[in-house]
């Protein structure tokens, strides 16, 4: 099959179709090396298309090259799209940023992100987990992570997020009544754990 998709994709090299494929299937089946060739060939071939970028885009957080995943964002920032699916790229523009270290830069993108959707829980959870690992604006940090809660109740990433910002406060005991028993439900087989000193672990069951 290999053969069959590759062959097809080399001699319809401006065939979006063929290329789209390639591009899947090799990436699909563990050689990213070739199928990330073909997303890039995609990309040139049909330019004015977003989503091929995207694929791009995920392949380089995926890779963490946050710097090639920067650079495709801000040119698909470019294109015509909604307030939502722009808040989307702000935030993982913030994200590449914060992961590159260039932390100032990085909260003005997320500030970007939720003026334009408030409601972008990956940016308000990304925000308040990055400014507590900077010791910075705890206050801010745990409102933004509690509202998160209150729009994406079960999920468990964002409740770790709360729990530590809440640890970094002082909060042992709100963040043992108040998350302990919901990871418990949500997953089934792990629960958080807050030592003596306040320390998170997880125990799977």
């Amino acid at each position: 099959i290999d053969s069959l998709v590759l062959h097809c994709a080399q001699s319809e090299p401006f065939d979006s179709l063929c290329v789209l494929n390639a591009a899947q299937w090799f990436y699909g089946t563990g050689n990213r090396t070739l199928g990330t060739g073909f997303f890039e060939q995609l990309a040139r071939i049909c330019p004015d298309s977003p989503e091929p970028k995207r694929n791009l885009v995920a392949i380089r957080l995926s890779e963490k090259d946050h710097q090639g995943a920067l650079d495709l964002c801000r040119v698909l920032l470019r294109e015509e799209m909604t307030d939502s699916e722009r808040s989307e790229l702000l935030g993982t523009c913030a994200d590449c940023l914060c992961n590159l270290s260039r932390f100032r830069e990085g909260f003005k993108e997320y500030e970007k992100a939720l003026e334009l959707d408030p409601y972008n829980v990956s940016a308000l959870n990304n925000y308040a987990y990055t400014l507590s690992e900077r010791g910075k604006r705890l206050r801010k940090a745990e409102k933004m992570a509690c509202r998160v809660i209150g729009l994406s109740p079960e999920n468990p990433t964002f409740l770790d997020t709360y729990g530590w910002i809440l640890h970094l406060r002082g909060k042992i005991s709100m963040a043992r009544t108040r998350l302990i028993c919901k990871l418990t439900v949500i997953t089934a087989s792990c629960v958080l754990i807050f030592d003596n000193k306040g320390y998170r672990s997880y125990c799977c069951l």
